[in-house]
């Protein structure tokens, strides 16, 4: 439902890291383009909603990477909530319970 983009360097960084349960495809997408978790530079979240930040402390977990986040949204992340989610569209109130499960919360690493 969301987009992760790697970002390919000396030192690739992952931007945002999929819904609870894309950990899966998170890896095998990083495989497919030879990086291996530990070798990422850093994990950047653009926002704390669980489908942009669902994998962030697994993934963390597994490479050891710092989680970079903005400020507004470091409380999302602490708690494993996505807060009010407020739908602009028919879509948004559509697709809205799909984005608002809990995740596992973690304590960002760069705010």
């Amino acid at each position: 439902i969301s987009n992760c983009y790697l970002l390919l360097g000396e030192r690739p960084v992952l931007v945002d890291t999929g819904a609870p349960g894309d950990f899966p495809r998170i890896l095998a997408g990083l495989k497919a383009h030879g990086v291996e978790p530990r070798s990422l530079a850093l994990i950047l979240l653009t926002h704390g909603h669980s489908d942009h930040a669902g994998c962030a402390a697994e993934l963390r977990a597994r490479s050891g990477r710092p989680v970079a986040i903005h400020a507004a949204d470091a409380e999302l992340a602490r708690s494993g909530q996505s807060g009010v989610l407020a739908a602009q569209t028919d879509l948004g109130r559509l697709i809205r319970p799909f984005v608002n499960e809990p995740f596992p919360a973690f304590e960002p690493d760069i705010v």
